[in-house]
């Protein structure tokens, strides 16, 4: 990955030699941001069906992952939202159009209290997920441990 970030620097210092390694890595990493949940839809990602035979714990893991990616494009679009409503809350002050300045100060307050509670729940269930996970992976083990001693007493009665 590394490698491939490095050429697309390369081929964009190429076009904008007055740009710095740091600059193009930036705009990169900005575009990728703003862009983050775009790129993922765009992610063909198999059918369950098509996975075949899946264990809970692969399912767990695998919720468990699409949790951590929805935090984060709530935590990203969250912050977008607020930024560009705090900058038309900015300019009803400055314009000492206090009304229009306090319903979008509330807007902002709701929105936030609501991403509050949608991250605390998905908090709520990473945690749960991951416990389940746990617990499978001890059942898994559980399993092995017994599949090994029924194949050293099978081997031991046939000796």
């Amino acid at each position: 990955m590394k490698s491939q970030l490095r050429e697309l620097i390369f081929i964009i210092k190429e076009q904008y030699p007055d740009s710095s390694e740091d600059e193009i890595t930036e705009a990169i990493m900005d575009y990728m941001e703003s862009n983050l949940s775009e790129i993922v839809a765009k992610i063909k990602l198999p059918s369950s069906k098509k996975l075949g035979r899946s264990t809970r714990r692969d399912r767990y893991l695998a919720a468990r992952s699409g949790v951590k990616l929805h935090r984060l494009q709530e935590d990203l679009s969250k912050t977008e939202l607020i930024s560009e409503l705090e900058k038309i809350q900015d300019d009803f002050s400055s314009r000492g159009m206090k009304s229009n300045a306090d319903r979008f100060t509330s807007y902002i307050e709701d929105i936030e209290g609501a991403s509050i509670t949608k991250k605390g729940t998905l908090m709520y269930v990473d945690s749960d997920l991951t416990e389940l996970i746990m617990q499978e992976e001890t059942v898994e083990e559980s399993d092995d441990r017994t599949t090994r001693k029924l194949k050293e007493l099978a081997e031991d009665a046939s000796d």
